[in-house]
């Protein structure tokens, strides 16, 4: 997931952020859809690696953990996404932590986010 930003340098979160995160199960694992890395849900998940970017200062690739800002939209990112199993989960952009916000409003990448709850399956089929 890239993600390009309205700002060149992160913010800090002045109070929590709400978002959500798409996950890929398989078995009783979680795994995030393009990265492919373990989550542990019941723990903070951390961003891994380097923030900077090289060749645009606007585009967010890796060392972030990508998320949506709206769970209107969560629909839409998993029928791009090609997860054969996506499970949705509430989440909290911790007060404090480093963040970016995409241009069109609708992704937050940031170092840090808490997984608040899981999001039933038929409050995403249902949404239009």
């Amino acid at each position: 997931m890239c993600l390009v930003s309205k700002w060149r340098f992160s913010k800090r979160a002045k109070k929590d952020i709400i978002c959500y995160k798409v996950l890929e199960k398989m078995g009783k694992e979680y795994y995030t859809p393009y990265q492919d890395v373990k989550v542990d849900i019941t723990k903070p998940l951390k961003a891994v690696g380097n923030s900077i970017t090289f060749f645009d200062p606007l585009e967010k690739r890796s060392g972030y953990i990508h998320t949506i800002s709206d769970l209107n939209l969560v629909k839409y990112y998993i029928n791009g996404m090609g997860c054969s199993h996506p499970i949705v989960f509430k989440c909290i952009i911790p007060k404090g932590t480093k963040y970016h916000k995409s241009r069109d409003d609708n992704e937050y990448c940031s170092r840090k986010i808490i997984l608040d709850k899981q999001i039933p399956s038929y409050e995403i089929h249902n949404i239009h």
